[in-house]
């Protein structure tokens, strides 16, 4: 058996998976760790056909061309490799899809965030495919922030305080571009097997702690500036605003790891209220970047003094 330390749980697993954290089995209380196991799918998941998925509270199945999942009560999550699956797909989807459904059984988000944080101070940086969610959140790296999770971020929306994000691995996934751009040597990293042309960069800072979130980000590109939204500031390369109202409920909904696989039962009562929730407590940010242009530096400096503020 292995065991791991992911979003502040104990996991133990049969499966090797080398890119989490290590702990000892002294460590993980049974009765409440994360089990990941090897087993069969019981009906009728046995016959649900090729990409398929099913949520509730107590029983989850996903499956995509490499595995079936079935998560169960939040506690467990049972994989069926199909032939000739890819090891590192498997891995990726169970730390992935399989993870955001068993937290959510839980009550808690999955989004598809970065998250990074300074002064104990967390932030969560999202957007679609090619909307700069790296190169920020490295720009931020470099400013001091430590990175607590990379592609996805756990958040519990009912901690006493406010909205609590929980630490992942250490390590980030860049696309060849990211890693040309800051020299690094490809022949030194491990490349990930996935439909994007990534590769698995060990983070340079690692925050090993949960942190309350302090804002989340949503960013986009547009070809036309500027765009709607209170608070519109209107700098050369991009714009910005705060969303109000049911906007912000309707950003975290789309920033949801699931949310494909959820639409339709995104205002269920058991999914509405966490994310109805943690809207009203997180203050949320639209920025978007005019196409190619070279506003890095601005928008990382912009965050900072959101952060700051907050």
């Amino acid at each position: 058996m292995y065991y791991y330390k992911i979003y502040g749980q104990s996991v133990i697993s049969d499966l090797a998976m080398p890119i989490l954290q290590k702990t000892e089995p002294t460590d993980c209380a049974e009765d409440q760790a994360i089990y990941v196991m090897l087993g069969s799918m019981p009906a009728p998941y046995d016959q649900m056909p090729g990409k398929s998925y099913h949520y509730s509270s107590d029983i989850g199945f996903l499956s995509n061309d490499g595995c079936n999942l079935l998560i169960l009560n939040g506690k467990k999550i049972i994989y069926q490799p199909k032939p000739h699956p890819y090891s590192k797909s498997l891995v990726s989807y169970i730390l992935g899809f399989g993870m955001a459904m068993l937290f959510l059984q839980r009550k808690q988000l999955a989004f598809h965030c970065s998250c990074i944080t300074k002064g104990g101070r967390a932030v969560l940086i999202g957007g679609p495919s090619g909307s700069g969610k790296s190169t920020i959140t490295n720009a931020l790296l470099k400013k001091g922030f430590r990175l607590m999770s990379d592609d996805m971020t756990v958040v519990d929306p009912f901690h006493p305080d406010r909205p609590m994000a929980y630490p992942a691995f250490p390590y980030q996934k860049l696309c060849r571009n990211v890693i040309e751009s800051q020299k690094l040597d490809k022949n030194n990293l491990e490349y990930i097997n996935e439909k994007k042309d990534k590769y698995l960069v060990p983070a340079p800072s690692f925050y090993e702690k949960e942190a309350p979130v302090h804002a989340m980000i949503h960013l986009a590109v547009s070809y036309t500036l500027p765009i709607d939204g209170d608070h519109l500031q209107t700098p050369p390369a991009f714009a910005w605003c705060k969303l109000q109202g049911i906007t912000t409920w309707e950003a975290c909904k789309q920033a949801l790891f699931l949310h494909a696989c959820l639409i339709e039962n995104l205002h269920e009562k058991e999914l509405a209220e966490p994310t109805l929730r943690f809207s009203s407590l997180c203050p949320m940010y639209q920025i978007v970047r005019r196409n190619n242009s070279d506003s890095t530096e601005g928008i990382a400096e912009l965050i900072e003094k959101i952060v700051n503020e907050s």
